[in-house]
């Protein structure tokens, strides 16, 4: 896990270096779980498209450690699965990583 994009040193990043972490923790927070909407209605299809997620990057999101990312990364995965409603979720699930 040390390779990855939001362990990095952002001092020379350009915008398209911004854009990429962002992407990736949208993405990542996608297989938090689901959002409230989303639980409510299980039959809807972003429910189910978001259930086939369920449980596939657990590993790497229980592995984050937010001591060792640049105070950017950390707020900006916050302020992701704020946006996403996924938030208090990933707190429950996930809690060494919000």
């Amino acid at each position: 896990m040390t390779d990855r994009i939001y362990y990095e040193n952002q001092a020379d990043w350009a915008p398209s270096d911004y854009y990429a972490l962002w992407r990736y923790f949208d993405r990542l927070a996608e297989y938090v779980g689901p959002t409230p909407a989303q639980a409510q209605r299980p039959e809807h299809r972003s429910a189910r498209i978001q259930a086939r997620k369920a449980h596939v990057r657990d590993e790497e999101l229980a592995a984050i450690d937010l001591a060792r990312m640049p105070p950017e990364s950390r707020w900006l995965l916050r302020a992701v699965l704020v946006s996403q409603q996924r938030y208090e979720l990933a707190r429950e699930k996930f809690p060494c990583c919000c």
